[in-house]
């Protein structure tokens, strides 16, 4: 396996293998429910929609793709990249997604996809990414160098016009009435850069 993920109300799992294959998983009722086949190499990173029955995943493939978890089905493809997608994340709301690749940071809604803005990052060695208010912070690592990036969602389209929101996540959801939704994140046009070297602090 290379990514597991719960859902907002811990009642479902998503796995994702080296192949490319994505299992849900019923833990109340312990069996498998659906498996996905689309990709065509190593998940890189699953995550469910803060308030909806909807998964999106990322690949080696270069691709991201979004389920519809009532049907189970593909819906929707964005890609493909020049390089493997390596981090994706949901805003708080669910009205946006984006992607991070080795050199960049993307963002997207969909159903149709729509590619809003496209930011050039260049932290290559990207593991993770986060939201916090209107900063996207993302993780890199090379070797026992740990790599910081933050980046200013104030300047990245949609959320400059005020288009879509970086607000937090409705109190309904379809996984729990008093949802606290995955951490999500966003893009940015203002990069800060910090390194921490072992033994030593960011900043």
């Amino acid at each position: 396996m290379t990514q597991v993920k719960f859902s907002p109300d811990g009642k479902w799992v998503v796995s994702g293998d080296q192949e490319g294959l994505l299992r849900i998983w019923d833990l109340t009722a312990g069996k498998l429910l659906h498996e996905f086949k689309n990709h065509t190499n190593a998940i890189t990173k699953v995550r469910f929609h803060p308030n909806e029955y909807f998964l999106a995943s990322s690949s080696a493939d270069r691709t991201v793709k979004f389920w519809d978890l009532d049907t189970f089905s593909n819906v929707e493809t964005a890609g493909p990249e020049a390089t493997a997608v390596r981090a994706i994340e949901f805003t708080p709301n669910g009205e946006a997604m984006f992607s991070a690749t080795q050199d960049c940071l993307k963002v997207w809604t969909w159903e149709p996809v729509i590619m809003h803005d496209y930011v050039d990052m260049g932290w290559s060695k990207l593991t993770d990414v986060c939201l916090r208010d209107d900063k996207l912070m993302g993780v890199t690592l090379n070797q026992s160098f740990v790599g910081i990036w933050v980046a200013d969602l104030s300047r990245v389209s949609p959320f400059d016009r005020g288009e879509i929101s970086l607000s937090s996540a409705p109190e309904t959801s379809v996984f729990m009435k008093e949802n606290t939704a995955l951490t999500d994140a966003n893009i940015d046009a203002e990069v800060n850069r910090y390194i921490s070297w072992p033994g030593q602090a960011l900043g």
